[in-house]
């Protein structure tokens, strides 16, 4: 230790070196210090063992002199850069050092690498070098190249770098010891071990090996962690190591680590991981269940439409084909149209509705034809109810769906010119009347009409020609004995469908009004052509539970005060949202109190999507 009077001789000299006693005398103090309204020089400079800048400033007489100065070592990355790397990280290094002073004035800065000037006129950079320069356009300066020779005394500085000795590297290990150290749980359970005055199922438990206290485990003794470094452990086993799942990141903590609850803190942390809720996708089992549609035995009591197209434009000028399907028959009808304008749309739903009479209510998708004020205007006239399916979710139409993979694949096979598919498509409806359908047992054109030549069925109880001799009776009998089977047939194939469909699945989670979710739905556009999105956000959000509308479905709107809200409303299905939580603190509701960490929370089983189908036989995307 220095006594009073060497102290006071080391400070004066240390003055002297750095700003001369000259000046000193003569009052000069505020020509060594840093002022706005001077003019401004940054010199910098690059070796492969460190970087380093002089901030200079003129002055009034003239001279520049050094007003601050910055030196630090490169790492074991940064060594290899190239060398015009190197001085262009010279560059940025000393403006982000110097930066309060900086930013707001205009400045020269001086390089003896004649590659960074000619750099602010590039197009094509070097991506880390095309960041950097991104973050200098904030400043307003130029880059001047002087000979090499003037630049000595920065390359002193780079070549005798200072260690990065203000860089707090501690081990995990002793960064441990001192979170136990300040933990009074951890240190009475210390203290008490250490003076033996602890009870048998405290040392049954415990141990204190190297200062360290730990927890005996049947795995081994893991190391004790305060509930002060649960959120820091989670940040270096989750957040810096690639937000791992639950799963593998409960084992990976388990193998040196062991705290009460483990299992439960980590779902909670992870649940509420926003990087991970906007990003990450859904895997494993789909969280959804079928909802059969409930069919009348009643030919066109509902009827699905949609779109088909756009194909070659035909030499009669057609470009897609509107698909009718009767839900209960599966009577396919198709039209082929130049557009998918609403006016073309309606005008081919009167021919087919005309003749065989308006439905009880449609199904269709979202498309333009059908969301017009037009479209609902026809159907709300006819007293048709119009249910429009969730957005993205084509199954909840899967009848048309269905007929149109038949069609495709019948114009794919048996169409030899492009140009006449639209000539085939009769052929194509004919054949897809008369076949047997797999879930009624019996062709459509059966379902829909009588024996007798084809003509449509005449349903009204006891009534006959006056020349059949009961046939037309008995053939309306038949008919109705068929529509009967079938409707069983139906009932039958949608139970199997739906059990073996649910068996690979597990129930949706429920949502309550006001519950804030994440969509996905927002996200599933491709965007600008040749933009790549695969590291982009998955969902979107939030948004808020506007109502819950049955079979997994609910209407959404956007949270006013989000940034970039605009008043926005959509009906999705339950698979398609993510529960959004704020905090750790918000999971906890949902997680329950399970200590486990196999992944099992919410195991579903078959009969849950039985139960909760059975709550709505509703479509998918049904209006309210």
């Amino acid at each position: 230790m220095l006594g009073g009077l060497q102290h006071e001789k080391v400070l004066a000299y240390m003055d002297d070196l750095l700003i001369p006693s000259s000046h000193r005398r003569r009052g000069d103090w505020n020509t060594w210090i840093y002022s706005e309204k001077a003019e401004t020089e940054l010199h910098t400079d690059a070796s492969k063992l460190g970087v380093a800048g002089i901030l200079f400033q003129k002055q009034a007489n003239g001279d520049w002199r050094p007003v601050m100065y910055i030196s630090r070592m490169t790492n074991i990355h940064e060594q290899v850069y190239h060398s015009y790397e190197l001085e262009t990280l010279a560059v940025v290094e000393s403006i982000r050092r110097f930066r309060v002073y900086l930013v707001g004035v205009h400045f020269k800065v001086v390089t003896d690498c004649s590659a960074v000037r000619a750099t602010m006129t590039k197009k094509d950079l070097v991506p880390r070098v095309a960041r950097w320069w991104m973050e200098l356009q904030q400043y307003d300066m130029e880059v001047e190249y002087p000979p090499g020779e003037k630049m000595r005394h920065v390359d002193a500085l780079s070549r005798n770098p200072l260690a990065n000795v203000g860089v707090v590297n501690m081990a995990e290990g002793h960064w441990f010891l001192t979170v136990q150290l300040q933990d009074n749980k951890a240190q009475k359970i210390v203290a008490q071990l250490a003076e033996g005055v602890a009870n048998k199922d405290l040392k049954a438990d415990y141990k204190v090996t190297g200062g360290r206290l730990y927890r005996r485990t049947k795995a081994g003794d893991r190391l004790y962690v305060p509930a002060i470094a649960k959120f820091n452990l989670l940040r270096m086993y989750h957040d810096d190591i690639g937000h791992p799942g639950v799963r593998r990141c409960l084992e990976l903590i388990q193998q040196e680590y062991c705290f009460l609850k483990m299992a439960r803190f980590v779902d909670k942390y992870i649940t509420s991981c926003l990087r991970c809720a906007f990003s990450k996708g859904e895997y494993g089992r789909k969280a959804r269940c079928l909802h059969p549609i409930e069919k009348a035995a009643i030919p066109f009591d509902t009827g699905h439409i949609d779109h088909l197209g756009p194909f070659s434009r035909s030499r009669r000028g057609n470009l897609y084909v509107l698909v009718v399907v009767d839900g209960f028959t599966k009577f396919t009808l198709i039209k082929v149209t130049k557009t998918v304008s609403t006016a073309e749309t309606v005008t081919k739903l009167r021919e087919v509705f005309g003749e065989f009479g308006y439905p009880r209510r449609v199904i269709s998708d979202r498309g333009l034809a059908f969301t017009s004020k037009a479209f609902a205007s026809f159907v709300a006239e006819r007293g048709v109810k119009h249910v429009l399916n969730a957005i993205a979710t084509p199954r909840a139409n899967g009848q048309v769906e269905r007929q149109n993979r038949t069609i495709l694949d019948a114009l794919a096979t048996g169409t030899e010119d492009e140009l006449s598919w639209d000539e085939k498509l009769p052929d194509v409806m004919w054949g897809m009347k008369n076949m047997a359908n797999s879930a009624t047992g019996v062709s459509p054109a059966q379902l829909m009409f009588t024996l007798n030549g084809g003509r449509m069925a005449d349903l009204s109880e006891g009534v006959k020609a006056a020349n059949d001799n009961g046939a037309s009776f008995e053939a309306e009998k038949q008919l109705l004995n068929r529509r009967r089977r079938a409707k069983e047939n139906l009932d039958r194939a949608g139970e199997t469908m739906r059990t073996r469909y649910d068996k690979r699945r597990k129930v949706a989670t429920e949502y309550q009004k006001r519950d804030l979710v994440l969509w996905r739905g927002a996200s599933t556009t491709t965007g600008d052509k040749g933009v790549n999105r695969k590291l982009s956000n998955r969902y979107d959000g939030p948004y808020r539970i506007n109502k819950a509308l049955g079979s997994d479905r609910y209407k959404i709107t956007t949270v006013k005060g989000v940034r970039g809200y605009k008043k926005f409303t959509a009906v999705v299905a339950s698979d398609s949202l993510r529960r959004y939580y704020g905090s750790a603190g918000g999971a906890e509701n949902v997680t329950g109190d399970n200590d486990i960490g196999d992944g099992t929370i919410g195991e579903v089983r078959i009969a849950d999507c039985k139960a909760v189908s059975e709550r709505a036989n509703r479509p998918a995307g049904e209006a309210e």
